[in-house]
């Protein structure tokens, strides 16, 4: 799947000639000695860049450049979209017939279905399914767009990762006709889709996608998650004045890292955070970009989970580009469950209806426990929480890791004001509710200590509140050697 699709390509329709008496005309090929050209090699353009292939429609020429008539055709495609089952066109080849004519068909994936079930189809078809429109709106792009996407994808008419089940979401028992027994269907979470694209499928469906061994791990570990757990949110243990010149694996040796092992500097680094943790003070991990901050933050999470009994919920608020590592890496180095929560508000709805809570087999709500063990975010959607209902402020997190908190060097900030308004972030009216914060930064301050109490004020608020102060202390920048000795 995703590669160019043959005959046997999904449920395969019988493709028929299309008809000219719709005003339609198929992206136009070049014969020659009677064989149909079908390359899309660039050698089917002119000199200029443009297509030589003039597309034709008695419907309208989408190639037109009128803003009015290009308005009413995305009038009326909006208008056909919400009656068409097609979702969109993937693609166009030509099969020759038993006669020796040639027919176009179209790969079409279908609204509510997956890119599993694609399936080439005839114009006629498309027609019958109100996807006229969008039909000529494909052609006017093939030439001098999707071809070259194609190609570019080495054939391939979408991505096939789009076609591979990355989490199982939900279950549910549907009354198949002629059957005397419910089908269990799975609402699946495509890999490099959005999860307003899940699809339900049934296990065949996700055979087919990852195999069969992946596919009962995948069930296997949903219906893991899936169950109420049975220990509490465990208090935060009194202070230990814990010596930090102790054997650096007394703390992590233990840990369960899936087989996978820390440098040296890293153990040092997530002993260090526990070490904090212990003292109940707030860590700023400042290390080089390239020596593992994440591996190390994941670690820590994992010791928590792990030796602590801390099941969470730890947020992790990083740029959307970090995202996908983030969370490869709790998935390589721990059992966490853990949840990107990003995406259009169909997507949001999507997580929080069913990854948020547990739930019953209607999909109701049955503990306020959360599911979730980590939720990695983005800044854009700390910033809109509050606008959104404040569906994050008003978690009481165990644990929140801020990632690039340099963002978070200007106290006026939107950054820094939103994140602030979480309820759990300090300060907190009860300090044994208050949520221990990790800082993560590779960007050094450039001499700027305003900047740095800002971080160490979000931190501790209570121990850096007053900024002049500060700066009278340990001036702005430090510039004697006692003052930087003290600020270290």
């Amino acid at each position: 799947f995703g590669s160019r699709p043959k005959g046997k390509a999904g449920k395969n329709r019988k493709s028929k000639d299309s008809s000219d008496s719709d005003g339609f005309a198929a992206p136009a090929t070049k014969k020659k000695g009677g064989n149909q050209r079908r390359s899309v090699r660039r050698s089917a353009q002119n000199s200029s860049g443009k297509s030589k292939y003039v597309i034709e429609s008695d419907d309208s020429d989408l190639l037109e450049s009128d803003e009015k008539e290009l308005y009413y055709q995305e009038e009326q495609g909006a208008i056909e979209q919400n009656k068409c089952r097609i979702d969109k066109i993937l693609g166009f080849e030509e099969k020759r017939e038993e006669d020796g004519s040639f027919s176009e068909r179209y790969l079409i994936k279908w609204r509510d279905k997956s890119y599993l079930h694609v399936t080439w189809e005839s114009p006629d078809t498309i027609f019958a399914e109100g996807g006229k429109i969008r039909l000529n709106n494909f052609i006017s792009k093939w030439w001098d767009v999707i071809r070259w996407e194609v190609e570019d994808r080495g054939g391939d008419y979408f991505d096939p990762t789009f076609a591979e089940v990355e989490r199982i979401v939900a279950s549910r028992e549907r009354p198949e006709e002629g059957e005397e027994d419910a089908v269990m269907e799975y609402l699946c979470k495509w890999r490099n889709l959005p999860y307003a694209e899940a699809t339900w499928e049934r296990r065949e469906s996700i055979v087919d996608s990852v195999g069969s061994q992946v596919a009962s791990e995948k069930i296997r570990q949903f219906e893991l998650f899936s169950k109420i757990p049975d220990n509490k949110r465990e208090k935060r243990p009194p202070v230990e004045r814990i010596s930090q010149s102790e054997d650096i694996e007394d703390y992590v040796k233990e840990c369960f890292f899936k087989g996978n092992s820390l440098r040296e500097y890293q153990r040092e680094g997530v002993n260090w955070l526990i070490f904090n943790w212990l003292q109940r003070r707030g860590s700023i991990l400042a290390d080089e970009m390239g020596l593992g901050k994440t591996v190390q933050a994941v670690g820590f999470m994992s010791w928590l989970n792990q030796k602590q009994g801390r099941r969470g919920p730890f947020l992790v608020v990083a740029p959307l580009s970090t995202i996908p590592h983030w969370l490869r890496e709790v998935e390589a180095w721990t059992d966490l469950n853990a949840i990107v929560f990003h995406g259009n508000q169909d997507s949001r709805d999507i997580i929080f209806k069913y990854e948020f809570y547990f739930l019953d087999d209607e999909h109701r709500k049955v503990s306020e426990e959360l599911k979730f063990n980590v939720l990695i975010t983005t800044w854009e959607v700390v910033m809109k929480d509050e606008e959104n209902g404040g569906i994050l402020a008003d978690i009481m997190w165990d644990c929140v890791i801020v990632d690039e908190a340099h963002r978070l060097k200007n106290k006026s900030s939107k950054t820094f004001t939103s994140l602030k308004s979480f309820k759990a972030v300090p300060p907190c009216s009860n300090p044994d509710d208050a949520a221990h914060c990790v800082l993560m930064t590779g960007t050094p301050l450039q001499n700027n200590t305003e900047e740095l109490w800002c971080l160490l004020h979000f931190l501790s608020p209570n121990n850096f509140d007053n900024l002049e102060l500060f700066l009278d202390r340990y001036g702005n920048p430090p510039e004697t050697a006692v003052q930087i000795v003290e600020l270290r």
